[in-house]
């Protein structure tokens, strides 16, 4: 009995010191636990964006297809743009052969965007040198995409770019989703990452409601023996 109660008691301290350390970040129902590699929403996983900086298309499927991952798809990256509330209603697209623009200029800049690149995971940063220092280094969150259902060999690209400057020139705070005209499957950007995705694991999402039933049961029946 002693075993039994030392082992919940350990596991429910590693319960608590998890959640009680991590920050959640939400957009809709897209959710971001500080700690972790991946974000969830839209019934998939993502991975973060800081985790493939810098692979081809091919090299991430490659590395991660094993474990579930595939390339986002057009409606999948829609969405999560949409989800953040920075343009109007569902203003994002999902066609391939369009861009999407959103700016919104220095004078009106919101910490926003530094949010929402914090939620992706960081694809370039630097401070100082060509550009700007402090609030006004580069940096931006970006990814390959896409479906290539025109069969004309290009992905589409996603980013999320904080107010900076570079070489001199300001940059408004934007996001863009970019046609399918420029990025390749077999080449490698600087500062660009590629948008996995994977079915959220049911095993997982179990695992996880059980610790926090397990972390409230143990929390009540604190309370009443208090009582």
């Amino acid at each position: 009995m002693k075993k039994r109660t030392s082992y919940m008691l350990l596991m429910w301290l590693m319960t608590w010191s998890f959640f009680a350390t991590a920050t959640t970040i939400q957009f809709g129902d897209y959710e971001y636990t500080t700690g972790e590699n991946v974000f969830r929403g839209g019934g998939v996983e993502w991975l973060r964006w800081d985790q493939t900086v810098e692979l081809s298309v091919n090299d991430a499927l490659t590395s991660y297809s094993s474990q579930g991952w595939r390339l986002a798809t057009n409606v999948e990256m829609a969405d999560l743009f949409n989800s953040f509330n920075i343009a109007p209603a569902n203003f994002f697209g999902s066609d391939e052969v369009e861009s999407y623009l959103q700016i919104l200029p220095l004078v009106d800049a919101a910490t926003i965007y530094d949010d929402i690149i914090a939620f992706l995971g960081t694809s370039f940063y630097e401070n100082g040198g060509d550009s700007g220092v402090g609030e006004l280094a580069r940096s931006f969150s970006s990814a390959i995409y896409g479906q290539d259902s025109n069969g004309n060999g290009f992905f589409n690209g996603a980013i999320i770019q904080s107010d900076m400057t570079y070489q001199g020139t300001s940059y408004d705070n934007a996001a863009l989703l970019f046609e399918d005209t420029f990025y390749m499957p077999d080449e490698v950007y600087e500062g660009v990452s590629v948008a996995l995705v994977r079915e959220v694991s049911e095993p997982e999402s179990i695992a996880i409601l059980g610790a926090l039933l397990l972390m409230i049961g143990l929390k009540n029946k604190g309370i009443k023996r208090l009582r």
